[in-house]
């Protein structure tokens, strides 16, 4: 006779959890780019060079983001590269109206607020081997 009296609100406590739970996406994956994006004081620790890089996510792709002011080539300048997890790769490419190669690697810390990036700038004239320390700002 107890059970016959709590009978119906176990099932609704069981059609409430179906509901409440099937809500949720499990398999929807987090965009690492979002971690990236914002302004970065750069540190190129072999020139000594110090500025600001603001980076978006490219919303015409899944996996990749911009770097404006990249190397101090200007505001309206920017090096696209791929990101995977907290990994960043900068594929070869031309900037700057296609007169100086660029390609590069790095890793974002755990504590994502710090990415140490490592690349080559080529102007056709010497080759610059660049290791730098991107610090968010916001």
């Amino acid at each position: 006779m107890i059970a016959n009296k709590y009978k119906p609100a176990i099932l609704i406590f069981f059609v409430l959890a179906l509901f409440l739970t099937s809500c949720v996406d499990d398999n929807e994956e987090e965009d690492t780019r979002e971690y990236f994006a914002g302004t970065w004081k750069c540190k190129e620790i072999n020139t000594g060079f110090a500025y600001q890089v603001i980076i978006k996510i490219d919303s015409t792709t899944q996996t990749y983001i911009k770097l404006y002011n990249f190397h101090q080539f200007g505001s309206n300048e920017k090096v696209s590269a791929i990101v995977n997890d907290l990994a960043i790769g900068i594929p070869s490419q031309l900037a700057c109206n296609n007169t100086i190669n660029v390609r590069g690697s790095g890793l974002m810390q755990n504590n994502k607020t710090t990415i140490n990036l490592d690349y080559y700038v080529n102007d056709g004239n010497k080759i610059d081997t660049i290791t730098a320390v991107y610090t968010k700002i916001y």
